[in-house]
C-alpha cells in the first residue's frame, strides 16, 4: 500500500504538483494575515510599490542591472496582488524543478520518515514561503538559482547568471556554493603561482610594488566603507556590529562571529523577536534533518566563503541574515542534487 502511494507520487502530474505548491502559498499568506504579520513588515515591500522614477527604465544596460524588480513592479503598474501572484507562481515553478530533478530520485530510495523530512527541507521552508508572501525580489532570485543548479544546459546557466545581476547587483556571488573542499588544491596552486609572478615582477618592474600597494589600499578602503555604512537594522537585533572597535578589530570580530552564529543558529540568543528566534531554530532543525537523512552536513567550502563574503558586505545582522538564508537554501538544494544514497536504485529514479 505504501509503495502504491509512492508510485502515485512519483508519477504525479506536474500541474497537480504546481497547484499544490500554489495552494501552500495561499494558505501561508492567509496564516500570516491571521497572526497579523504586517504585509509591509519589510520596508522594501512598500518601497517597490511606490517607486515611480520613470527615468530608471531608459534603454540603458547600466540602469537595468540590479533594477529587475523595480521594472517588474513598473510593468505591473505597482499592483500589489499582481506581484504577490507572480511570487506564488515562481515559488511553485521552483518546487516543480526541485521535484522533477531532485526529489523524485529519492521517492523509492528513502524510507518514509526520511522522505517526509526531505519534503519539508526542499518544499516547506517557512522563511522561503514567507518571502514569497511579500513584495520582495528573493523569490525571483531563488527561482533563477534553482534553474542554474538543476538544469545542465550551459547557455541557460550563463543567461540565468545575467538575470541574477538584473534582479540584484552582485548576486552572482551565489555561484560560490559550487566551490568544494576538493577545490582547495586548485586554489592553493593558483595562489602559489600568483605569489611567484608577483615576486618576480618586483624585480622586473620597479613601480610594481606601488601598484600592488595601491590595489590593496583601495580594497581595504572599500571594506572599511562597507563595515561602517548604515544599513537598516531591526529593534530586536541586539547582535553587535562591532563599529565601536577600530576597523581591524571590528572587521575580524564581525566576520568571525556573524557567519558562525548564522550557520549554527545560535544568533537566537542575541535577538528578542520570537519570529526571528523561530528562524534560528529552523536552521538548527535543518542541520539535524539533513544529517538524519544523509549522515552528512550540507555545509561546504562554497557556503562558508559565500556567507563570509555576505558578512563583509553587510553592516547589520538582519540584512546579513536575509542574504545568507538564500545561500543556505541553495547549498541544501545542491547537496541533495549531488548526494549519493547507498544501494541507490537507478531504475526507480528514472523520470
Amino acid at each position: 500500500m505504501i509503495n502504491l502511494y509512492k508510485k502515485k507520487f512519483f508519477y504525479q502530474n506536474n500541474v497537480f504538483f504546481f497547484s499544490v505548491s500554489f495552494l501552500i502559498c495561499v494558505i501561508f499568506y492567509s496564516l500570516e494575515g491571521l497572526i497579523k504579520i504586517d504585509r509591509f513588515y519589510h520596508p522594501d515591500s512598500y518601497h517597490y510599490l511606490h517607486f515611480n522614477d520613470l527615468g530608471l527604465f531608459s534603454i540603458n544596460l547600466k540602469n537595468v542591472l540590479g533594477n529587475g524588480y523595480y521594472i517588474t513592479s513598473f510593468l505591473l503598474k505597482y499592483n500589489y496582488f499582481g506581484l504577490i501572484i507572480i511570487n506564488f507562481i515562481l515559488y511553485s515553478l521552483t518546487n516543480l524543478l526541485i521535484y522533477k530533478f531532485i526529489f523524485k530520485r529519492y521517492i523509492f530510495n528513502l524510507k518514509n520518515k526520511k522522505l517526509y523530512c526531505l519534503f519539508f527541507l526542499l518544499f516547506l521552508d517557512p522563511y522561503r514561503i514567507h518571502l514569497a508572501c511579500h513584495v520582495l525580489k528573493e523569490t525571483f532570485l531563488i527561482f533563477i538559482m534553482v534553474l542554474i543548479i538543476t538544469l545542465n544546459i550551459k547557455l541557460v546557466k550563463i543567461l540565468m547568471l545575467f538575470f541574477l545581476e538584473i534582479f540584484r547587483a552582485g548576486s552572482i556571488i551565489y555561484i560560490f556554493i559550487f566551490f568544494k573542499f576538493s577545490h582547495l588544491k586548485i586554489i592553493f596552486f593558483l595562489t602559489l603561482i600568483s605569489s611567484i609572478i608577483i615576486t618576480v615582477s618586483f624585480f622586473v618592474e620597479p613601480y610594481f610594488f606601488e601598484k600592488v600597494k595601491f590595489f590593496f589600499e583601495k580594497l581595504f578602503n572599500h571594506l572599511e566603507v562597507y563595515h561602517y555604512r548604515d544599513m537598516s537594522n531591526r529593534d530586536y537585533d541586539h547582535i553587535s556590529t562591532f563599529k565601536d572597535y577600530n576597523f581591524i578589530q571590528g572587521f575580524l570580530l564581525k566576520n568571525l562571529t556573524w557567519p558562525l552564529m548564522f550557520l549554527s543558529g545560535t544568533f537566537i540568543f542575541f535577538v528578542s523577536s520570537k519570529l526571528f528566534q523561530f528562524l534560528g531554530i529552523i536552521i538548527i532543525i535543518n542541520h539535524i534533518l539533513v544529517y538524519y537523512i544523509s549522515k552528512k552536513t550540507f555545509i561546504n567550502l562554497g557556503l562558508l566563503v559565500l556567507v563570509l563574503t555576505i558578512s563583509m558586505y553587510t553592516s547589520s545582522y538582519t540584512s546579513m541574515f536575509r542574504y545568507s538564508y538564500l545561500a543556505l537554501y541553495f547549498s541544501m538544494v545542491l547537496f541533495f542534487l549531488n548526494f549519493e544514497i547507498k544501494n541507490f536504485n537507478k531504475k526507480n529514479a528514472i523520470f
